[in-house]
């Protein structure tokens, strides 16, 4: 078990991610706070495919999401087709997210690998497919993530798990429990 914590940049929100090793491959169940609170609770295979995530606001508001780790997405048992060929998420109030196509793609220093992801805004918990880049500068160390339908771009460092360390403008690591 992983446990790791942020304070958001933007609203001062603190977050709580508990990452576990699992038999099916990885589950991440998480706690924001901040402007709009909410949980989450993450499942991908051991290739770091997404399969699950489920959202809840606080208050209600909710959204299920389940892939078939190929890029095939569905939400209340309807297909999700505008998510076609998504294999990650990017939920953006965390950056636990980083994690899975870092882990997955498996860069080598200099590479640099263009994505489609399943990206959830809150709090009006919209799902769209959104067009992302990451580059390994170095190895299990230090990533450059790249939107690529804004002008947004960010340098960071990761753990040993992954995890992003600071989010320049974003997110601030806190120590570890």
């Amino acid at each position: 078990m992983i446990s790791a914590r942020w304070r958001s940049l933007g609203d001062g929100g603190r977050q709580k991610v508990v990452l576990t090793r699992v038999a099916a491959g990885w589950h991440a169940v998480g706690e924001v706070g901040g402007v709009h609170p909410l949980a989450f609770d993450l499942a991908c295979d051991s290739d770091w495919c997404v399969r699950t995530l489920i959202v809840t606001l606080d208050g209600g508001a909710a959204v299920r999401l389940t892939a078939d780790g190929k890029g095939l997405w569905r939400s209340e048992g309807k297909p999700l087709s505008h998510l076609d060929g998504c294999i990650d998420a990017d939920l953006v109030v965390t950056p636990v997210t980083n994690t899975l196509p870092i882990r997955r793609l498996q860069l080598a220093k200099g590479m640099r690998r263009e994505i489609r992801v399943a990206y959830i805004t809150i709090p009006d918990i919209t799902i769209y497919a959104a067009p992302q880049a990451y580059t390994c500068l170095e190895p299990d160390k230090r990533y450059r993530y790249e939107s690529l339908d804004h002008p947004f771009a960010a340098e960071f460092d990761v753990d040993a798990h992954g995890l992003v360390r600071d989010y320049p403008g974003l997110f601030e690591r806190l120590d570890d429990d």
